[in-house]
C-alpha cells in the first residue's frame, strides 16, 4: 500500500545512539516535532521520545523508541596516548533493546484522513511509519497515536506512570500496565 514502516535492528541509531543534535538538523531540514518523556529507574535514564512531520521523500509519519542511558564510550588508545572510559555520557542514549516494548503507532491528517495504522505485533525498541502519498504536510496537521504496552517491565511502568500521568496526551491503564497517546498539536 506504499506505506513504509522500519523495525530493523542495526540501524544507524542502533550503532550510534541519539541525541537532540539529530533532531536539530532534522528539524532544520523540514516540518518536524518531537516530544520526550523521561523516566527513571534506579540510576538509569529512560526515555520515550516520540516524532512526527514531514519526512521529504518517505512523506508525512511518525516515530516512537525507547532509548536509555546506561552505555560508556570505552577507553581508546590513540597513538599511545589512553583516553578514560565515559560512562552515561549526558545527552546521548543508546537505544534500549532489552527493553523491547509492544507498541502501535497510528498517523493521521487532521484527525480525519489516515496516513498509516501499524501493529508489528511483537516486542520493539523503535516503531515507525512513512507514506509517500503525503508529502509537504505541516507537523502541527499530522495526530500521531498509538499504544505503548509496559507489560513485564513493572518497574519501568511505575515510573512513567509516576512521571507523566498528569500529562493530558496521555491515557493510563494501571490494570494492563498500558498506556495510549494522542499527539495533535
Amino acid at each position: 500500500n506504499g506505506v513504509y514502516h522500519t523495525s530493523q535492528p542495526y540501524c544507524w541509531q542502533y550503532v550510534g545512539g541519539y541525541c537532540d543534535i539529530y533532531d536539530d538538523v532534522f528539524n532544520a531540514a523540514t516540518s518536524m516535532n518531537k516530544r520526550k518523556y523521561p523516566f527513571k529507574v534506579g540510576n538509569t535514564e529512560y526515555i520515550i521520545w516520540m516524532w512526527k512531520g514531514d519526512y521529504l521523500n518517505l512523506g508525512a509519519g511518525g516515530e516512537v523508541g525507547i532509548y536509555d542511558n546506561s552505555h560508556s564510550v570505552p577507553s581508546l588508545n590513540i597513538k599511545g596516548v589512553n583516553t578514560p572510559a565515559i560512562d552515561n555520557v549526558p545527552g546521548l542514549y543508546e537505544v534500549s533493546k532489552e527493553n523491547s516494548l509492544n507498541m502501535t503507532l497510528n498517523a493521521t491528517i487532521n484527525d480525519s484522513t489516515t496516513v498509516f495504522n501499524w501493529n508489528p505485533g511483537k516486542p520493539n525498541w523503535w516503531i515507525t511509519g512513512w507514506n509517500p502519498k503525503f508529502q509537504n504536510i505541516a507537523e502541527e496537521n499530522i495526530v500521531l497515536s498509538g499504544t505503548i504496552d509496559f507489560s513485564g517491565h513493572d518497574d519501568m511502568w511505575s515510573s512513567f506512570y509516576s512521571a507523566h500521568n498528569r500529562d493530558f496526551n496521555l491515557t493510563f491503564h494501571p490494570d494492563t500496565h498500558t498506556v495510549d497517546f494522542k499527539w495533535q498539536k
